[in-house]
């Protein structure tokens, strides 16, 4: 038996996220009907199962949360059809149009995400000699904690595997290119939008301070003297507080000191003339 070593196609990978079961694995129950043959460089393992007749079945014990089913249409097959049973689910079929050429990793059947356990899957082929189907490879899916934790999603991420004929060729790398251009393209207009944006609020802010600054620097406070006394203009009122005390003072005759007391008197600071000093004390009389 060939290996995956001995093809250019390799088998898909085993990994924690998917397990691979080729046509060859004692994993697979084949009833009577099948037979075995390859292509070498296009199918897995080198080897393919054929079903020889109507009703032929393969069945699979598995433990996950999917499954997928691969596999060959060979030229001269016509337009196989299959019924794939997982479980007591209702049964999916599938049916191949014949289109001319040898067409490898087909995909027949890609169950819904199931709640992770055991599962059986059943494929039967309703097919003749003329219209068969080859089994190529199985994929399921153990029940990793990404995908239990992802079980509120309808499918599962299963292995996406187009078919290929004996004269296609691959464009894969130029769909990655493309998508790497169209990221990088992206990144650099928001990078630059984010520039723009960012300047035009700078320069608002810029102007509203300075317009700011302007106005306050165009207002002048203008003083006014205070005149009250020449226009007659209110001013605050005030106290005005007097205060004398006993002293002598000379006269043409001795007298005796005259002893005034401190006096307070608040009026209305208007403008008047200024009083005499009559008003706030007069000089003692006496006889000659």
């Amino acid at each position: 038996m060939a290996t995956a070593g001995d093809s250019p196609f390799p088998c898909p990978p085993a990994s924690s996220f998917q397990t691979l079961v080729d046509d060859n694995d004692p994993r697979i129950t084949y009833s009577d009907g099948w037979l075995v043959e390859g292509a070498p460089g296009f199918e897995c393992e080198a080897t393919a199962h054929g079903a020889n007749g109507v009703s032929v079945t393969a069945t699979l014990d598995f433990n996950g949360v999917g499954v997928q089913v691969f596999g060959t249409v060979g030229v001269g097959d016509g337009s196989p059809s299959s019924t794939y049973q997982l479980d007591n689910l209702p049964a999916s079929t599938f049916v191949f149009t014949e289109n001319g050429q040898q067409n490898y990793r087909v995909p027949f059947y890609a169950s819904p995400l199931l709640n992770a356990g055991n599962h059986t899957l059943v494929i039967t082929s309703l097919g003749t000699n003329n219209s068969r189907i080859w089994l190529d490879y199985i994929l399921y899916y153990p029940a990793t904690n990404e995908l239990v934790s992802n079980s509120s999603e309808t499918s599962i991420p299963l292995t996406s595997t187009s078919p290929t004929s004996a004269s296609s060729s691959a464009t894969s790398s130029a769909t990655s290119m493309t998508h790497g251009a169209s990221t990088n393209t992206v990144a650099i207009v928001g990078g630059v939008l984010g520039s723009v944006v960012g300047i035009i609020l700078a320069i608002i802010f810029t102007s509203i301070i300075l317009q700011w600054r302007r106005k306050h620097a165009d207002q002048t406070v203008t003083v006014t003297p205070h005149d009250g006394l020449v226009n007659k203009t209110a001013i605050p009122t005030h106290s005005v507080s007097a205060s004398t005390a006993s002293m002598p003072r000379t006269w043409a005759n001795p007298i005796s000191p005259v002893t005034t007391t401190s006096a307070s008197q608040s009026y209305p600071a208007y403008a008047r003339e200024a009083p005499t000093i009559s008003e706030y004390w007069s000089p003692p009389t006496y006889e000659p």
